[in-house]
């Protein structure tokens, strides 16, 4: 499994496309949470994120290739409803947050649904934080940082979302 995901990351980083996301999507809620994959797991996760970052980083690009940015979306929602650690903890979350809200600002129907999904999960994520259901690797005043960054980014993402539909 690791030898397959490791080949799909590396043609996904020659040439990015939505079909080579999903792959690791599927293998998220298998293996993610095992402890001798989360740190592979990460790496693809940082990989494939920083990839998409650079290659559609403006609306415009986002409407060229909305896929792409729906997959990707979805992979994170994965990541999200499996070991969420990954998501808040890990160095490209407010690259995350900034690329979501500019994906509001498109109107493409899988897109869409994609990200009012991710903000569904987010925000029952945040809520577990907050009510100390779901504890997160770091210490109690960089979580409440996190959450606080993670809810007013959750709020422009609603209202740009709301402003397309």
């Amino acid at each position: 499994m690791k030898e397959y995901l490791e080949k799909m990351v590396q043609l996904f980083k020659r040439n990015p496309c939505s079909w080579l996301i999903y792959p690791i999507e599927i293998c998220v809620p298998l293996y993610a949470e095992r402890s001798n994959f989360k740190e592979f797991f990460e790496n693809i996760k940082e990989l494939v994120l920083n990839k998409v970052f650079e290659h559609i980083n403006s609306i415009e690009k986002i409407k060229v290739d909305p896929l792409i940015a729906t997959d990707m979306i979805g992979l994170v929602k994965r990541y999200l409803k499996v070991c969420p650690e990954m998501v808040f903890c890990g160095p490209s979350f407010s690259n995350l947050m900034d690329f979501t809200i500019l994906c509001c600002q498109v109107e493409h129907q899988e897109l869409n649904r994609a990200l009012s999904e991710f903000q569904m999960k987010l925000f029952s994520s945040l809520k577990n934080i907050q009510t100390n259901k779901l504890k997160l690797p770091v210490a109690e005043e960089e979580t409440k940082q996190i959450g606080e960054f993670a809810f007013e980014k959750g709020a422009i993402i609603f209202e740009k979302y709301m402003q397309v539909n």
